[in-house]
């Protein structure tokens, strides 16, 4: 049994001091527009949830199966959105019977979406990927995470890492190495302008 509601809740909900639902990073931060992704959001007093509210189009499904939605600390949504919606920086908010959780923000995008692993902790095992894409995970504190590509000589290619801009405490750095695992000349950012302390990379 599934519950279905529209993306987009207008409406007034009275918050409980102490009581109100309070949500952390939503996982997965990526959505690709037309697929329907299941999101974990996790936090405190999230049980009895009513709606999502989002400011796109898209259809969202509260699964009411098992124990899902009778969890105070977490809760899993599918979240569909339209296929016309656009890469972006977007906000969600999870309304439940104590009231109406804090914004948490998320981001869409047209490019394929490839999934962090542990392997990405070590140069040694670092996985490849095909570009362009977007990667989508989790990073520690002080750890590094490797990925290995193609490209060809005098192709341009640009990084971004989206980090303080989705409300992470994270200070990322981005840094190009060559087969030889020997630093490239201009291949190295960290504080990008306008980027609240994210990288942003554009070599060739």
């Amino acid at each position: 049994m599934s519950m279905v509601i529209p993306g987009f809740l207008a409406s007034c909900l009275l918050t409980f001091p102490g009581q109100a639902p309070t949500l952390k990073a939503p996982s997965p931060l990526v959505l690709l527009p037309g697929k329907a992704t299941d999101v974990t959001l996790t936090g405190a007093n999230l049980a009895d949830p009513l709606a999502l509210q989002l400011d796109l189009a898209a259809t969202v499904t509260i699964p009411a199966d098992g124990k899902n939605g009778k969890d105070a600390g977490k809760v899993m949504v599918q979240i569909n959105p339209a296929k016309d919606v656009g890469p972006g920086f977007h906000s969600l908010r999870l309304a439940t019977k104590r009231g109406s959780s804090n914004v948490r923000l998320f981001v869409t995008d047209e490019l394929p979406l490839v999934a962090k692993t542990d392997g990405s902790r070590k140069r040694e095992t670092a996985p490849e990927i095909k570009l362009p894409c977007v990667v989508s995970g989790r990073s520690d504190a002080e750890q590094a995470d490797w990925f290995r590509f193609k490209a060809k000589k005098g192709e341009k290619v640009a990084f971004e890492i989206l980090g303080r801009r989705l409300g992470s405490g994270i200070d990322p750095q981005i840094t190009l190495f060559d087969i030889k695992g020997r630093e490239l000349r201009s291949g190295h950012s960290n504080d990008a302008p306008g980027a609240q302390t994210d990288p942003r990379l554009v070599h060739t």
